[in-house]
Parts: structure tokens; sequence; C-alpha cells
């Protein structure tokens, strides 16, 4: 996260202060779950960070094998995520 945040302009002080904000094992699930975004954004010729909310919708639909819980999880820690970057 702190590669994805330091790319999108944040100083190294904002990502300390993020970096604080979130458990490890926290920042470990949202690194993984926003490695998935990411990954099927490239596969689909999307800017993960300038996705919208339809992006998102479509990606979360695109999970295979995950329970509908799951699903929420994975949306709850991209939003989360972006909604720190602004």
């Amino acid at each position: 996260l702190r590669a994805r945040w330091r790319m999108n302009g944040l100083s190294e002080e904002a990502i300390r202060q993020l970096d604080a904000a979130w458990r490890p094992e926290t920042k470990a699930s949202y690194q993984q779950k926003m490695q998935h975004f990411a990954t099927w954004c490239e596969g689909n010729g999307i800017n993960a960070s300038a996705a919208s909310t339809v992006d998102l919708v479509n990606w979360a639909a695109s999970l295979q094998g995950i329970k509908p819980s799951s699903c929420m999880t994975y949306l709850n820690a991209v939003t989360s995520v972006r909604h720190h970057l602004g």
C-alpha cells in the first residue's frame, strides 16, 4: 500500500499516518485485496486509481467462488483504501 500511496502523491508524513491507522493484519489483508483489484483492473484496461463505482461493482461480480459476505470484505477493503487516498 505504501508504494501505491507514494505513486498517488501522498507525502511521507501522510503515508506514516495512514500506515499507523491499521493493524498489521488489516494492512496485509487490504494489500492482498488491493493487489487482486489492481490486477483485475490491469486486465480490463482500467486505471485502478481512477476506477469508477461501476468498475468496483464489476470487479466484485467477477470474484468467483467467494461467498457474498467475503465479497463485501473485498469491497470494503478496496473502498476503505480508496477513501483514504481521496
